[in-house]
């Protein structure tokens, strides 16, 4: 049985840390060990780590904060793991999620593999589920992450994460799909077939903070010279910034990405242009 490294990134989330530890340290995959940073917590964060009793939890500490992609990165570079799974402190495994994915990589070529995901709220409730991508992506993910569970269901080869130069630090949003496209360019990924990650909605997480969003969208374009003209359908990632601003309270902000992004006179951008100026009218004519 080959060492699976889990690796998570924190900072000033020790409760939700404690939680999502829980959930890793009761894989049914028994040869595994935890690599926390700690990325600059002025909680207690650092106190919690150094007296935990499971000691196949290990951390990295940065005194100062580094951003996600290099608290990722730290903690790989300190894995000891023939594999590496990443999970944000904010996520929940179930208890299979290890096992089934090592196994769906050993019984296929790949060389990465990720999860089925819940999306829930914080009180557990399944808002959606994600299985994953239906067709191959080494085309289509430069539209937008297809990869389901963000950082949370993806397991590999560490040799893959070294290889791609790991996770990029000009990135924090699309740290993940910038990693996964790199991935993707060595090859598709395999589904452990079964739900192994809940991914949890909750106001701090990251996706609720639109406020760089739309510079590293630009920025991963330009690094994969992807050029969107303005005059198509809307990208998957465009679709996802324009509702998360919209969600944020600024609907002009979510109108004008969209106007910048494509042809507004498509219908089904303008099905999406009346879901954010309007969207409790849209319910109420869809009789909702």
């Amino acid at each position: 049985m080959k060492l699976v490294s889990v690796i998570i990134p924190t900072k000033n989330r020790v409760e939700k840390l404690t939680t999502t530890l829980d959930t890793i340290l009761d894989q049914t995959y028994s040869n595994l060990e935890v690599v926390v940073c700690n990325d600059g917590s002025t909680d207690e964060t650092q106190s919690f780590l150094e007296n935990h009793s499971d000691e196949r939890v290990r951390h990295v500490h940065h005194v100062s904060s580094r951003g996600v992609a290099n608290a990722r990165n730290s903690a790989i570079e300190a894995a000891k793991g023939h594999y590496v799974a990443v999970c944000d402190d904010d996520d929940l495994w179930l208890s299979t999620k290890v096992a089934l994915q090592v196994e769906a990589l050993e019984n296929s070529d790949a060389l990465w593999c990720y999860a089925p995901t819940q999306r829930v709220d914080e009180s557990m409730t399944v808002l959606f589920t994600n299985y994953g991508p239906a067709e191959p992506i080494d085309d289509t993910i430069y539209g937008g992450n297809p990869i389901p569970g963000g950082c949370s269901s993806v397991l590999a080869y560490k040799e893959l994460f070294v290889s791609q130069g790991m996770f990029d630090d000009q990135f924090s949003m699309f740290a993940d799909w910038d990693l996964w496209t790199r991935f993707a360019q060595k090859g598709e990924p395999v589904s452990s077939g079964e739900i192994g990650v809940r991914y949890v909605v909750h106001d701090a997480q990251m996706t609720c903070d639109q406020s760089g969003s739309v510079a590293e969208l630009a920025a991963y374009r330009a690094k994969y010279g992807v050029a969107f003209d303005g005059k198509g359908a809307l990208a998957p990632v465009d679709r996802f910034i324009a509702m998360q601003i919209r969600r944020s309270g600024n609907v002009v902000g979510a109108l004008n990405h969209m106007r910048a992004s494509c042809s507004m006179r498509q219908p089904r951008n303008l099905k999406l242009a009346a879901r954010l100026v309007a969207p409790n009218l849209v319910k109420k004519l869809r009789g909702k």
